[in-house]
């Protein structure tokens, strides 16, 4: 991954991870290879905050139709999107992105956050890599 995209998600995830109160753990997401962490809805205002300013891309069920095609194939192809969840986008269609999931649990007072690195360009990308580094940048 390039050196300058690694820096630019390091510093996201260190500002997303200080927005999250220390009660809250993050754990491995094995099934779609992401960092997930579930927080009560009343802690939700400051992270919802920080990932609308870090992001640059900002997509829900009514405008997931208007992303750019990578985008678009990438979150049909590994989770859809329903009413109620928002996925955030850092980087280019060329290289790795930084993104975030943002999960309402229905009616229950629960959120779910996943964040992963994602390539359309394999050479660009390594699921180890990912791991290694939003581990370190996290605190798994």
């Amino acid at each position: 991954m390039n050196r300058t995209s690694l820096d630019k998600f390091k510093l996201i995830c260190g500002r997303i991870r200080e927005a999250i109160p220390s009660s809250f753990t993050w754990s491995w997401d094995e099934d779609f290879d992401v960092a997930r962490i579930v927080f009560n809805k009343s802690e939700m205002d400051p992270l919802l905050l920080t990932l609308e300013k870090e992001f640059s891309g900002q997509w829900d069920f009514s405008s997931i139709d208007k992303a750019p095609v990578f985008i678009e194939n990438f979150i049909n192809s590994i989770f859809g999107i329903i009413p109620g969840q928002i996925l955030f986008t850092m980087g280019e269609d060329s290289g790795p992105i930084l993104f975030a999931v943002w999960c309402p649990w229905g009616n229950e007072n629960y959120i779910s956050l996943r964040i992963g690195i994602y390539s359309s360009n394999k050479k660009n990308y390594s699921r180890t890599e990912s791991k290694k580094y939003l581990n370190e940048w996290i605190g798994l």
